[in-house]
């Protein structure tokens, strides 16, 4: 009897501090995208589909768009970001929206740094 309470004490604590390694290390596993700087890239290859199922914001990073890949869905603001198009690089801070036929918005101030090319 007493070897038995003595087991489910001791299961009761290891469950008890699973849970609580859990709770504490949850945060990690569900973290947002963070690409923090220009070098940090999500590339589409040509064929593929770059769906956002929600607006990014705050995007320091680059989107490497080759010629044949699609973007579509929510918004993405870039925060001194770059978008490379088929090799048509365009840094700026500003919101991109893949649902328009003027993907690009700048407002408030916001800067746009483009070289010659064709952003579709």
């Amino acid at each position: 009897m007493i070897k038995k309470v003595f087991l489910n004490e001791l299961l009761n604590k290891r469950l008890c501090f699973y849970i609580f390694i859990l709770l504490l290390f949850s945060r990690f596993c569900f973290t947002g995208l963070n690409l923090t700087n220009q070098s940090s890239v999500i590339k589409v290859n040509s064929g593929a589909n770059f769906v956002t199922k929600v607006p990014i914001s705050g995007y320091k990073g680059t989107i490497k768009k080759d010629s044949g890949a699609n973007i579509s869905g929510n918004t993405i603001t870039f925060d001194d970001g770059v978008l490379d198009e088929a090799g048509n690089k365009v840094k700026f801070s500003g919101t991109y929206n893949p649902g328009i036929s003027n993907k690009i918005v700048l407002s408030g101030g916001k800067k746009f740094k483009g070289e010659g090319g064709l952003i579709n």
